[in-house]
Order: C-alpha cells, then structure tokens, then sequence
C-alpha cells in the first residue's frame, strides 16, 4: 500500500475541499501521526473518524490516501494528528487519460436518481467528476453512490461512497465530487488495463 514516509510534506484535505499543509512525524501500522495542519481553522469542529484525504508527490505523481482522525494529541510542545488509514491510495494526476486520450461517458447514480457527471480523474480505486450543483444536497460524504463509466464502449458499474465535495469555480457553479470504490473493485483487472492504455 502507497503511503507518505516520516519526513515526507503533505497536504490534508477536509470534507469541504480545504487544503492544509502538514508533515508525517511519525508512521506505523495503518497509521499516521501528523504536525498539526497549518492554518487549520480553529472553529471548525473535529470529532474522531472524521474523514480527511493526506495528498503528497511522489514519482512524478499526486498521491491520495483516505483517512481518518483517531486522536489529537500535545507531544513536545506541539500537535499532533494521529489518523488511522482507510483505504489504499490512488493517483490523482490522470486528467489526461479524463479528458483527451479515450472517450469515457459517467454517470452517478444516487438512490432515486442519476446525474450525468463529467469525469476528471480516475484511478483503480476512485474517481473525480464534476456534477449539477442543483443536487448538491445529496453529495454528503458516505453517501452510497454507483458509479456508471463507458470506457470506449466497455461498460463498468462501480458501487461505492462519496468521499468529499467541493465546490468549484466553474461559472456553472458545478460541483467537484470525490468517489471511492467499494472493495473489492468489480473488474478492477478490466479497468487497470484501460488505464495502462491511457497512461
């Protein structure tokens, strides 16, 4: 599993999109133990399992890693972030494959309705889109989702949950919405070689 190392920087990221620079200072079994995000608005309540997404470079990449917070704690003076992980990570840096390499057609499908999505990134294990605004009631992190893809005329059905939304600056007042594969990944062997094609 791709995870950043002690030493490595790396940006936390709310539920709202926010973006925090930290450090890992420490790192364990399906742990990690971060500097206090820098900025963090102090009014902005944290609970344990909040969700959160560490980013970091690596291999001329952005890695994404699904978190959440287990405790907050003051050691030499300063604070820290424990978060325990929650998924495997992916690489976010795939919008060329999204938006010119193969034809790919996205829909969202939510309990009551299906919403056609345009597709930003896709990785194995999640995707990035950009959905109406006019629904964005309905795009609450764990919000049980089935992501519908045509991949030059594959058909892929991928159930799975909506990590986070934010909003964008996209005159249309879109919505940008993170969502995460159940696992195991239906066909995810299919998927990886469309992806290789891509890359």
């Amino acid at each position: 599993m791709q995870a950043p190392t002690p030493g490595d920087d790396v940006v936390v990221r709310d539920q709202q999109g926010g973006s925090f620079r930290s450090r890992v200072v420490g790192a364990a079994a399906a742990r990690l133990t971060l500097s206090a995000p820098d900025g963090w608005p102090k009014q902005t309540p944290l609970a344990n399992l909040t969700r959160l997404l560490v980013t970091w470079p690596h291999d001329r990449a952005l890695w994404v890693l699904p978190v959440v917070l287990a405790e907050i704690a003051c050691r030499d003076g300063s604070e820290q972030w424990t978060v325990e992980i929650d998924g495997d990570a992916w690489r976010e840096e795939r919008r060329r494959f999204a938006r010119t390499t193969l034809p790919a057609r996205l829909a969202i499908r939510f309990d009551d309705v299906t919403l056609p999505g345009e597709l930003v990134d896709l990785s194995e294990v999640a995707l990035r889109c950009v959905l109406d605004h006019e629904h964005r009631q309905r795009y609450q992190p764990q919000a049980p989702v089935t992501a519908l893809l045509e991949l030059s005329g594959e058909q892929f059905e991928f159930d799975g949950r909506v990590l986070l939304a934010k909003a964008t600056a996209r005159a249309d007042l879109r919505i940008e919405v993170v969502v995460l594969f159940d696992r195991p990944v239906k066909r995810q062997d299919a998927l990886r070689k469309h992806l290789s094609d891509a890359g």
